[in-house]
């Protein structure tokens, strides 16, 4: 029987990191917000501010991962930055009073920004030569994976006991799933006297060659490829950068503020657990056909299907009011196109700019993203104070602006298929 290579180890763990910092922090704990903002008695606008100081942080921390794992091993920070996101649960446990909420804030956003994305990536470019993108793809599963069956089995323990008992139980769990997982990452392969996965001393050319034949086919594969692109130019950034910030509004956005929403509307909370478990079940499927769909149709077709279910997913969660049916079919429509704000990026890097492009395009995308996120999170908030406390209006907005980013990208890659 084959022994399988550690790095598949480290890509589990890698997995558990990612539910730890994101998955729990992020996700699980989005099912807390409108009971948090019931007990505290919180004005929407408060709420708001929350988030806010949740994203400003997180958008500082991705800012210093450079500095940060220069002066620290992948295992150590990641490990500290997990801490960072316990404490941010213990913090909520405990809150007495809206400062130590907005103290929970910062510091998820923080163990977010220090423990996710960025050192996940160095450590599986570590340990894969081959696959990486697989691997990567199994470890982003565990932020959806987050929204399945959790949802229910918190509204549950707020109701039964109490929401500092069903706080305290997460804040635990999220406490040994980073104990688990950092147990099983090594920083290198030599570690473990070990080459990265896809490379042996005789065979080390052969699997590097596997690997560039794969991306080869890829690129034949799909139609809305650039191959002949000049790579994306500062006129192309005129549609590009307002597309991704808008973008980054709606992902940051619709998909945080879905519990308050339906709170807002009326929906009971185990519909709101289930709802939540729809959206996650939606956008794990979506996240694991995505590739598959661009091979098969192109980037361009894929890009209509999945920012129109994006579309229509903030057009749907309007009606939920009216129609419980909405609810359900919203959650899933939103879902689906939320996708194309985590793996659609990478995607659009490999279409739109030329090789050596690539890793700075995905870096820029990032922080567009990151910061229409901020730019828009307070404004839900706000605009529920001046509109009898619903959500409602803001949807809508979130509706307009994922058309106008929609028209921007497609306008965009028309143009470059097309060389006009």
């Amino acid at each position: 029987m084959k022994k399988i290579h550690y790095a598949w180890v480290i890509c589990l763990g890698c997995e558990l990191m990612m539910f730890c910092c994101n998955g729990i922090i992020f996700n699980v704990f989005s099912v807390f917000l409108p009971f948090i903002k019931h007990s505290f008695a919180l004005s929407n606008t408060q709420f708001s501010v929350m988030i806010t100081c949740r994203s400003l942080s997180s958008l500082l921390s991705i800012s210093l991962c450079g500095s940060y794992y220069r002066h620290l091993s992948l295992r150590t920070g990641m490990f500290l930055a997990s801490m960072i996101c316990v404490t941010a649960l213990f913090c909520y446990t405990f809150a007495g009073s809206y400062k130590v909420l907005l103290a929970g804030a910062v510091l998820s956003g923080l163990g977010y920004g220090l423990g996710t994305n960025v050192p996940i990536a160095m450590m599986l470019g570590r340990w894969f030569v081959y696959r990486r993108n697989f691997a990567m793809s199994l470890v982003s599963m565990a932020t959806s994976i987050a929204l399945v069956g959790f949802p229910s089995a918190v509204t549950w323990l707020v109701g039964k006991y109490s929401l500092g008992y069903a706080l305290a139980l997460v804040a635990i769990l999220d406490l040994c799933v980073a104990v688990a997982g950092i147990s099983l990452l090594r920083n290198h392969p030599d570690d473990l006297g070990l080459l990265p996965y896809g490379k042996s001393e005789d065979s080390s050319e052969t699997h590097e060659r596997e690997a560039e034949q794969t991306v080869d086919n890829t690129k034949k594969r799909q139609p809305a490829r650039m191959l002949h692109s000049c790579g994306v130019t500062k006129e192309d950034w005129l549609l590009l950068g307002p597309a991704i910030l808008l973008l980054g509004a709606v992902a940051w956005t619709a998909a945080g503020y879905m519990t308050v929403l339906f709170d807002s509307i009326g929906v009971r909370p185990h519909l709101i657990a289930i709802s939540m478990t729809v959206y996650g079940m939606s956008l794990l499927v979506a996240k694991l056909i995505y590739g598959w769909l661009t091979d098969v149709l192109g980037s361009y077709l894929c890009n209509w299907f999945y920012c129109l279910m994006l579309i229509l997913g903030c057009i749907l969660l309007c009606m939920g009011g009216r129609f419980p049916l909405a609810v359900w079919l919203g959650s899933a429509a939103l879902g689906i196109g939320m996708t194309v704000s985590i793996v659609g990026l990478v995607a659009w890097a490999g279409d739109l700019g030329t090789s050596e492009q690539y890793n700075t395009l995905i870096q820029r995308f990032q922080f567009l993203l990151t910061v229409g996120g901020i730019l828009f999170t307070t404004a839900p908030g706000v605009i529920a104070d001046h509109a009898g406390g619903s959500y409602i209006p803001a949807y809508m907005i979130l509706a307009v602006f994922s058309l106008l980013f929609t028209v921007s990208i497609q306008l965009l890659y028309y143009r470059k298929m097309h060389n006009v």
